[in-house]
């Protein structure tokens, strides 16, 4: 049976990205950059490849590809839509490879159609956000989340992700509320409790979409779980429960 992978990033990886053990591939809306030179070997035991990509970024196009002990003049098919631009990842050297909206040549340049699209991304944003689907496992989408480890003496960094200019605001309470608010006039929901809501205006968003904060805990800052949300524009964001250990 082939091998089909739909909506990846392989990023990072010095020492190659991807290895199939496979004779027959299929390659659709996904992401191989900065993988140290080889972002695919394919490796198909002496038989002849089949290996069809579509839709995706490749670092140094055809040359990022390489096969094992394949004898083939023509193993592989460069479809429709390969980019070999930077896709624009919001921070790749630390690892935050959401993508960045305007930037990104990613954002909305997949292919709706590919075979076993998801419902969402991998983080439960929905997966075609902007009527074509992202290439890459991030669909771009108002998005609310931390890097870095919440400890108390600590520090953690908050970032928010969404259209540029539009108004932010980041808030936290004490509990959630299940089902989640409905509030006329925003998209989404509420799910942080409005019994002790603090809410913290962030101004317009950057040209970049994105901005980031950090966030400071005294050392004697209980161990706890924070719920946190954010409003983008009129958009609310997924709820991010902030664990403090």
């Amino acid at each position: 049976n082939p091998v089909t992978l739909v909506n990846n990033t392989v990023h990072g990886n010095g020492v190659g990205g991807l290895v199939i053990w496979a004779t027959r591939v299929n390659i659709v809306n996904s992401i191989f950059w900065n993988n140290g030179g080889t972002e695919i070997l394919l490796e198909p035991y002496g038989l002849s490849p089949a290996l069809t990509l579509s839709h995706s970024v490749i670092q140094n196009g055809t040359a990022g590809i390489r096969l094992g002990s394949s004898s083939s003049p023509n193993p592989y098919t460069w479809g429709a839509g390969m980019l070999g631009f930077d896709p624009q990842f919001v921070d790749a050297a630390s690892g935050d490879l959401h993508l960045l909206p305007l930037q990104s040549p990613c954002v909305d340049r997949g292919d709706n159609n590919a075979p076993g699209l998801a419902a969402t991304d991998f983080e439960g944003d929905p997966r075609v956000a902007g009527g074509t689907v992202d290439i890459g496992a991030d669909e771009f989408f108002p998005h609310l989340y931390t890097i870095g480890r919440a400890t108390p003496g600590g520090r953690v960094t908050v970032k928010l992700t969404g259209t540029p200019t539009e108004l932010a605001f980041w808030g936290m309470s004490g509990a959630t509320v299940s089902p989640p608010l409905l509030i006329p006039g925003l998209q989404g929901a509420l799910h942080l409790s409005p019994a002790g809501l603090a809410v913290v205006p962030l101004g317009a968003l950057p040209a970049t979409g994105v901005v980031a904060f950090s966030v400071g805990l005294p050392a004697s800052f209980p161990q706890m779980a924070i719920p946190t949300q954010a409003l983008i524009g009129t958009q609310l964001t997924n709820l991010h429960v902030v664990g403090v250990w």
